[in-house]
C-alpha cells in the first residue's frame, strides 16, 4: 500500500505544482435548470460559509483549490493519500483532484447538516464505512451513494484536462490497488487482481477509456468474485472490452486460467 500512497500523494503534490485551472463547464451544465433553482433557494448557514472562506483559493472566491484542500484535510485528520479523501470528494462532487467548489461544498454539507469541522469529521468517517458495507443512506446528485457510483466518479475526479478522455495505466492501477482492497478480503480474487495489474502493465500498457474502467469494475464483481478459478460466469461472446478479452487470453496463454471445457 507504501507504493500507492506514494503515488495518491504524487497527485496532490502534481496539482500543486502545475496549478490547474479546471475548465468546469462540462460539469456545471449536467445539472438541470430546476436543480439549480433549487440550489439557489437553500440558505446556508454562515458557519458553514465561513469554513469555506477559512480555505478559499485567494485568486478565486468560488473554490478551494490545491492548497486550501491540503489544509482542510489536514483540519479534517484525513491524510492525502488515504481512501477518505477520495470519498470526501466523491460526497462533495469534486471536479478534480484538489479542487471543491463552493456551490457543492455549501449545497452537500447542508444537505447532510453538518456545519462544523468537528461534524464534517464524524460524518465522512461514517460515510466512508457505509459506502464499504454498502449501507449508506445517503443520495448524491438524487443518485444513491454507493461503492459503485464512488468507483466510476473516480474517473472522471482523475482527468487533469479538459477534454481528457484517457487515464493512464499507471494511475489506474494505483487507483485500483486503493478501491478494490476496502471491498474484496478473498485472497484468490486479490491475486486474479495482481495478475490483472501484472497484464495491463506490461501486456496491454495502453491508457483506459471510461467505458473499460467502467466494464472492469462489473468484471470484478459478476466474474472475478463468484468464481476466481475458473472465471465460469465469462461468456467469450458477451460485450467486454477487448482489454478484458486479451486479459483473459493472456492467462490462458500463461497457465493461469484453464480452457472451458
Amino acid at each position: 500500500m507504501t507504493g500507492v500512497s506514494s503515488t495518491v500523494a504524487k497527485q496532490y503534490l502534481k496539482k500543486y505544482r502545475n496549478n490547474l485551472e479546471e475548465a468546469l463547464d462540462a460539469y456545471l451544465s449536467e445539472e438541470s435548470s430546476s436543480k439549480s433553482t433549487k440550489r439557489a433557494l437553500v440558505k446556508h448557514d454562515a458557519a458553514l460559509v465561513k469554513i469555506f472562506d477559512d480555505f478559499v483559493d485567494p485568486a478565486d472566491p468560488q473554490k478551494i483549490d490545491i492548497n486550501g484542500t491540503m489544509n482542510y484535510l489536514a483540519a479534517l485528520n484525513i491524510e492525502p493519500e488515504h481512501p477518505k479523501a477520495l470519498f470526501l470528494a466523491y460526497l462533495l462532487k469534486s471536479p478534480s483532484v484538489g479542487v471543491f467548489e463552493k456551490q457543492s461544498f455549501l449545497d452537500q454539507w447542508t444537505m447532510v447538516k453538518c456545519k462544523t469541522l468537528a461534524q464534517m469529521t464524524t460524518f465522512i468517517n461514517s460515510f466512508y464505512d457505509d459506502i464499504i458495507a454498502g449501507k449508506s443512506t445517503v443520495t448524491i446528485d438524487d443518485t444513491p451513494a454507493s461503492f459503485q457510483n464512488l468507483y466510476l466518479f473516480t474517473f472522471g475526479f482523475l482527468m487533469e484536462l479538459q477534454n481528457q478522455k484517457l487515464l493512464d495505466v499507471e494511475l489506474a492501477i494505483d487507483y485500483w490497488k486503493l478501491l478494490f482492497p476496502l471491498i474484496i478480503d478473498d485472497s484468490a480474487v486479490l491475486q486474479r487482481l495482481d495478475q490483472w495489474y501484472e497484464f495491463v502493465q506490461t501486456v496491454h500498457k495502453r491508457s483506459f477509456s471510461k467505458d473499460s474502467w467502467s466494464m472492469f469494475y462489473l468484471f470484478v464483481q459478476d466474474i472475478m468474485k463468484p468464481d476466481p478459478v475458473g472465471f465460469s460466469q465469462y461468456d467469450e461472446m458477451a460485450s467486454w472490452p477487448s482489454v478484458i478479452d486479451e486479459y483473459i487470453e493472456y492467462l490462458r496463454e500463461n497457465d493461469l486460467l484453464p480452457e472451458k471445457a
